[in-house]
């Protein structure tokens, strides 16, 4: 699923963390550490 001109950007910022947690938890599954490494390396609260 793509972003959506038509959402506002509360949807929008909605939809970017749940593709973060999604990847998050696929590479982890997968041990694709390169990958899983990438996500909390852009985290701001981490």
């Amino acid at each position: 699923m793509k972003l959506s001109p038509q959402m506002t950007p509360e949807v929008a910022q909605q939809f970017k963390i749940r593709q973060l947690v999604e990847n998050w938890a696929v590479w982890r599954d997968a041990g694709l550490r390169d990958k899983f490494r990438t996500v909390s390396a852009g985290c701001a609260v981490c």
